[in-house]
């Protein structure tokens, strides 16, 4: 009976992605605040992929064989992907999460608000208003929307084409009625 062991370069995939969290946490403390979360998370993750690299020039153990070294390569770097991926869409859950924050609002109060107290006091007292806004402003900046006077437009070609991709798996996934 043999007990199981990670190859040494799953082994070493893992003590990089251990490493990703306490180094964004660290780069948002040092960092400046404006613009600093995404600068933070781009920086942790580039630095946790050159520790991957770095780790990947020590010589594995004698036992390793080296023989599967590369399909090993290949699969650590699918582990490393995905964690980075899971990580970034956790970061962002609890980072810009809708509903979460509806929690911690009415978590920071008091006295439980009523539903124009919530609208009006959301993030930090800015309002729904302002998170519209600035939602909207990001689609302007990547290309996918624009205003026409007082319209509110998909941009003719990308803009069209991702609400067409996203209408599709809506329905492909039978999600249609969520928000």
């Amino acid at each position: 009976m043999s007990d199981f062991l990670p190859s040494w370069t799953i082994g070493l995939v893992f003590v990089s992605c251990l490493a990703l969290a306490p180094l964004h946490v660290l780069l948002l403390a040092l960092m400046p605040r404006r613009g600093a979360k995404l600068a933070a998370l781009a920086a942790a993750v580039a630095v946790v992929s050159l520790l991957y690299v770095a780790l990947l020039s020590i010589p594995a153990p004698a036992e390793d064989g080296g023989g599967e070294f590369f399909a090993d390569l290949i699969s650590a770097a699918f582990v490393f992907g995905a964690f980075v991926i899971g990580y970034m869409e956790f970061y962002s859950l609890i980072n810009r999460g809708y509903s979460l924050s509806i929690l911690t609002e009415l978590a920071s109060r008091n006295a439980a608000p009523t539903m124009d107290e919530l609208v009006t006091g959301y993030s930090g007292g800015r309002g729904l208003d302002w998170m519209l806004r600035k939602r909207l402003q990001g689609l302007v900046s990547l290309g996918l929307v624009k205003y026409d006077g007082n319209d509110i437009m998909l941009t003719h070609l990308l803009g069209t084409w991702l609400a067409s991709v996203v209408i599709l798996l809506l329905c492909l996934f039978d999600l249609r009625k969520s928000g």
